[in-house]
């Protein structure tokens, strides 16, 4: 069904209210599995873990020579990771830019946000996805999160 989304777009929002709502292992599933059949790109947004980078050892806080960013490798084929501390170096984030580029190279681009309603960024996130699977216990108000997507107008396409 990820095939599916979006026409030629193939990119999602993993989006959490909290960090306890979504956890790392939901990215990293789907993206090991998408990439058995293309070429995939996890975009970490968990600026305080920098967790994608710290489950692949991925030392994200250095940049090439040329200065710079380019997604890093996995131990799997066809899977790329952008470590959250990225956007850190850039000290602005270009999220349409890198997304625009993504979208010529990858066949699937996953960005995980495990707590999008607190990310600075988090308006510009949301509209670039333009769709998300939206995470939240049943116990949590979800307000905050499904009026951000909302009002983004990225489309919530399952409630989990």
């Amino acid at each position: 069904q990820f095939q599916k989304l979006n026409g030629s777009s193939r990119s999602i929002l993993l989006a959490g209210n909290c960090l306890e709502d979504l956890p790392a292992t939901v990215p990293i599933h789907l993206a090991i599995r998408l990439a058995e059949n293309g070429k995939c790109l996890l975009i970490d947004f968990d600026s305080r873990r920098d967790s994608m980078a710290k489950i692949f050892e991925i030392d994200s806080s250095k940049m090439n020579r040329d200065l710079r960013v380019r997604p890093v490798p996995s131990p799997f084929d066809n899977l790329d990771i952008w470590p959250a501390r990225f956007f850190d170096l850039l000290r602005q984030m270009n999220l349409r830019s890198l997304l625009d580029e993504a979208n010529q190279k990858y066949d699937y681009i996953i960005l995980y946000a495990p707590y999008l309603p607190c990310l600075p960024d988090r308006k510009q996130i949301a509209f670039r996805a333009r769709q998300a699977i939206a995470f939240s216990r049943k116990d949590r108000d979800t307000t905050p999160l499904y009026t951000l997507l909302d009002d983004n107008k990225c489309k919530i396409l399952l409630k989990s």
